[in-house]
């Protein structure tokens, strides 16, 4: 997916959407959780996700694997 086709958010934006802190966002993107990253891209200085991005990555750290 194109995160900029997307609905474009801020981390800080993101973080309150899920009510996370940004820098529990930035952590994601760089270092993400069992394998699985959040989507983002840089836009000019800025670090933007989108919101269908965090709700993938949400879904995707939620499967449960047995």
């Amino acid at each position: 997916m194109a995160i900029l086709d997307e609905t474009r958010m801020t981390m800080s934006e993101a973080g309150a959407f899920i009510k996370r802190d940004a820098l529990t966002l930035r952590r994601w993107v760089s270092k993400g959780i069992r394998g699985i990253k959040l989507e983002a891209v840089k836009v000019g200085k800025s670090l933007v996700t989108s919101r269908e991005a965090v709700t993938r990555f949400i879904a995707a750290t939620n499967t449960t694997h047995v």
